[in-house]
Formats: structure tokens, C-alpha cells, sequence
């Protein structure tokens, strides 16, 4: 090797680990697809590749994995890489849930010596004596580079800046960047990420996206979201996300400090009109699920926004990427960026929910806001087994003020089967102004 020596299988990993991704290795082999034959309680793991902490993973056949189904309620399982670095193996496990009414699946294993990613979850009824396709959920992730976009850029903020200060966009000159003291400020570029710093009027590289060290201006708690603060060169966390995110945090820090977080590529932008957002689910790592592109969706989407938009229209749009548990707050705020007026709307399902019907809510305000559906009836809705689209009638409070705050809710989940990727749509209307 370079050193004139050797490496440890440890040092390798660590390498491989800076510039790899956890996940399945797409392309290859059957990319250990997770699939059922609908006879019996087997879940089969298709031959692929996988990275994990670094470590190369390798299964030349399909491998069946028992369901074991509770007698009295459902469960949610989960299949899973699990890392474990004292015994030094990988090995491809069930981690099964407890029995309860909804069910929850199991939580990853992220301890000091192991590691786990998930290939699926299963749903398993009490006393099921089969396991059909559409009881599996797909949670590949896929391996890619880890390495963050970076780039060299002048710095124009009138002062030296330490690594992991926030930077954003200088119009004033071309590939130049400085500080903020705007909250939620959109033109959020990135951090410095120099070691030593970026002097003034220096040529520095700046971290766009990725993995990248934030100076956080306050305790911070791993996965809060992170926009920009009042103080230059500082981050704010925020519990949820809201207009001007623009990462998440992934270390847990007791006050002003370097805070390890995951950098989206650019800030949340909410007052965009709703409707022109992508249709596409992504994960809380801001990854693309499995096969869940679909390009004639997309330009539907465009197409149909800009229409809205020239007609005063819109929507707000929540998607739930995966099997749906109950929750006060799905984790997609909008706030309304002028008056508006909602008209109702329409809910879909890719999976339907099956053992009661399934229902949302949508709320305006501060904390827990409050429904606009004060007749919980007309509250949108899917039927037993039911993927829809259904129409949502006008909810009884239709005025929504300039920059009200509003978010939905996951009232009940199927009682069966929770119901799975499912999207709400509650279209407005504005006053076009010149």
C-alpha cells in the first residue's frame, strides 16, 4: 500500500464508509428484492449486493425468512442487514414487532458495535396463514456516493468564516458567498468546509449537500431541522419542518456548537404554490424509495401547477411514503403566502387500508392548530378497502389568512392493513393581484 505497509479490514471500512453510502447496490444480481410467493408465511430475500458501515455484503441465492403471525393481533416486522462488528458478520435477520392494535414496526439497531439497514417491512396479521405482496413495504435504500457536493467558492462577507458557518448566495458578485441574519433565509448555499477556515476574500470550499459539520446556535437534538438564525453564520433547529430548512441535524449537542448534519441542497421553499411540488416520496434521509419515480406524474404535476397558478389556484399536497401510523403531524408544513380560500380536494391510496376506513384532518394555527373540518364527518377519507381517489368536500373553515401555518394529521389508520403511500390533495383559491 502507499504507507509502505498494510491496512486493517477496519481502516478499509472507514474508508469506504467517507465515500459510500449504506444500501443495496442497484444493478446488481436481483438487488435482494424482497418478495412473496401468496402460499405460505415465507418472505424471500433475492440474491444482490450491499454496503453497510463501509463493509461489502454478498448473497449468491434467495433465502426465505419466516413470518411467525401473533394469534390475537397484527404485527409489522422488518427484514434487515444487521452489522455486527464484535462478531464480525453481516447477516441478513427478521426483527420482529410486537403485537398490537396498530402496530408498529421495530426500530433499526444502531448501537456502538452494531448496525442495521432494512430491506422491508411486513405486515402480519393475527393468525395469518399467508403473506401476500402487497403486505410487504420496500425500504431499500441504495448504496451510492457518500461524498457531499462541494464546491469553490469567494468569500464576501467582509470576515474570516470558521468551518461550519452557514453561508448564502452574495448577488452582489459572481461566485461569491456571505453571511445571513435573516431566519428561514431561501438563499441558503451551504457551510464553509475548511478545516482552518475561509479568510476574506478568499477562495474557500463551501459544502452544498451531504454530510457536513453546522454551527448551531442552541442545543440541538439529532433529527430536529435546521434553518438559518438570526445570528450570522449560525443555524437554528426546529422541531418541524418548516419554510427555509435546509438540513437536518444528526448529532445531539448541549448548546452553541459544531453539529454534524445532512445537508438537503438547497432551502425548503413553501411559498412556492403547493401544487407545482414533485409527487415523488422521499425518505427522512431525503432518498428516493424504490421504483417510486414516475416522469408522467411529474409533468402532470408541472403541467397542471402552472395552470393553477395562472388561474389563481393551487393546493397544498401531503404524501405519506410507506405504510401510515397514526401522527398529529405528518411533517410537511406549509404556510399560506397570501390570503386564500380552500374548495376541497381528493385522497388517494397506492395501498389500501382494510379492517375500518381510513381518515386525515388538516389543521391552520399555532401548536396543535385547529381542523378546518369542525364537521368531523366530511374530514377526508378512505373507505375499507378503498385506494380512491375520493373527493374532499370544502371544509367548514375555508379562510386562510397570510401566513397562517397549515399541516395535516393522520386521524385512523385500517385497523388490518394501515393503508400505504398515500396522498391528500386540498386544492385553494387566491385573488390575483398585478
Amino acid at each position: 500500500m502507499f504507507s509502505g505497509g498494510s491496512y486493517s479490514a477496519v481502516q478499509v471500512a472507514a474508508e469506504l464508509e467517507s465515500i459510500t453510502r449504506d444500501g443495496v447496490v442497484q444493478g446488481q444480481s436481483n438487488e435482494l428484492a424482497c418478495t412473496c410467493s401468496g402460499a405460505d408465511l415465507n418472505v424471500a430475500i433475492a440474491a444482490g449486493y450491499a454496503f453497510i458501515g463501509g463493509y461489502w455484503y454478498y448473497n449468491s441465492a434467495s433465502q426465505n425468512i419466516a413470518m411467525v403471525p401473533d394469534a390475537a393481533e397484527d404485527r409489522i416486522n422488518r427484514v434487515v442487514l444487521h452489522l455486527d462488528l464484535a462478531a464480525k458478520t453481516i447477516d441478513c435477520i427478521l426483527v420482529a414487532g410486537t403485537p398490537d392494535t396498530p402496530p408498529v414496526a421495530p426500530a433499526l439497531d444502531y448501537a456502538a458495535n452494531d448496525y442495521e439497514i432494512s430491506l422491508c417491512q411486513v405486515y402480519v396479521a393475527a393468525s395469518a396463514g399467508t403473506i401476500a405482496q402487497t403486505n410487504i413495504t420496500d425500504e431499500r435504500k441504495w448504496a451510492g456516493p457518500n461524498a457531499p457536493a462541494r464546491h469553490y467558492l469567494t468569500n464576501s462577507a467582509g470576515a474570516a468564516l470558521p468551518l461550519g458557518d452557514v453561508v448564502i448566495v452574495d448577488s452582489d458578485g459572481d461566485k461569491k458567498f456571505k453571511t445571513t441574519t435573516a431566519a428561514r433565509d431561501l438563499a441558503v448555499l451551504g457551510v464553509v468546509g475548511e478545516d482552518d477556515g475561509i479568510e476574506d476574500a478568499a477562495i474557500g470550499l463551501v459544502i452544498k449537500s451531504g454530510l457536513a459539520r453546522v454551527h448551531v446556535d442552541a442545543a440541538t437534538t439529532r433529527g430536529q431541522y435546521l434553518v438559518t438564525s438570526t445570528t450570522a453564520g449560525e443555524a437554528t433547529p426546529k422541531t418541524n419542518r418548516e419554510v427555509g430548512t435546509f438540513a437536518i441535524a444528526l448529532e445531539t449537542t448541549a448548546g452553541e456548537a459544531l453539529a454534524w448534519a445532512w445537508l438537503f441542497g438547497q432551502a425548503d421553499n413553501a411559498l412556492t404554490t403547493a401544487a407545482a411540488f414533485c409527487p415523488v416520496a422521499c425518505d427522512a434521509g431525503g432518498y428516493l424509495p424504490h421504483n417510486s419515480v414516475d416522469g408522467d406524474a411529474i409533468l402532470a404535476s408541472a403541467v397542471v401547477a402552472s395552470k393553477m397558478t395562472a388561474k389563481g389556484q393551487g393546493a397544498f399536497v401531503w404524501h405519506i411514503p410507506g405504510a401510515a401510523v397514526v401522527s398529529t403531524n405528518i411533517q410537511l408544513e406549509y404556510v399560506a403566502p397570501f390570503a386564500l380560500t380552500l374548495t376541497g380536494g381528493y385522497i388517494i391510496a397506492n395501498v389500501a387500508p382494510t379492517g375500518c376506513a381510513f381518515l386525515m384532518d388538516v389543521h391552520t394555527g399555532a401548536g396543535a392548530g385547529t381542523t378546518v373540518f369542525t364537521t368531523q364527518g366530511n374530514r377526508p377519507s378512505l373507505a375499507d378497502a378503498a385506494t380512491g381517489p375520493t373527493a374532499v368536500v370544502a371544509p367548514d373553515v375555508t379562510a386562510v389568512g397570510a401566513g397562517t401555518r397549515v399541516f395535516a394529521a393522520v386521524d385512523v389508520i385500517g385497523s388490518t392493513l394501515p393503508g400505504q403511500y398515500i396522498t391528500l390533495i386540498l386544492a385553494y383559491k387566491y385573488a390575483l393581484v398585478d
